[in-house]
């Protein structure tokens, strides 16, 4: 019983949709038990580098982050993502 709380509790960020242009790097997420998302308390790190982004909330539970590609340098980068100074573990939908 215990479990299932803290299952019903737990915050889930999840990869919705990930695209490609020729200057974006375009990544929607899912938002699962959070009651209000600050996008002033997420932020993007790429390589341990902040970076800077573009944030749009597409409805309540979906939001998107554009990340322009010249930020993204090597042929493998680690891409980082921050809310309340906290990581979050990323997960797909």
């Amino acid at each position: 019983m215990l479990n299932n709380f803290k299952r019903t509790l737990r915050r889930k960020f999840k990869l919705y949709d990930l695209k490609s242009s020729k200057e974006m790097l375009i990544m929607q997420f899912s938002l699962y038990n959070f009651i209000a998302f600050n996008s002033k308390d997420f932020y993007i790190k790429i390589n341990n580098h902040s970076i800077p982004y573009k944030f749009k909330k597409i409805s309540k539970n979906i939001v998107e982050a554009q990340i322009d590609k010249q930020y993204i340098t090597k042929d493998e980068n680690i891409i980082g993502l921050y809310y309340k100074k906290q990581k979050l573990w990323l997960s797909s939908a």
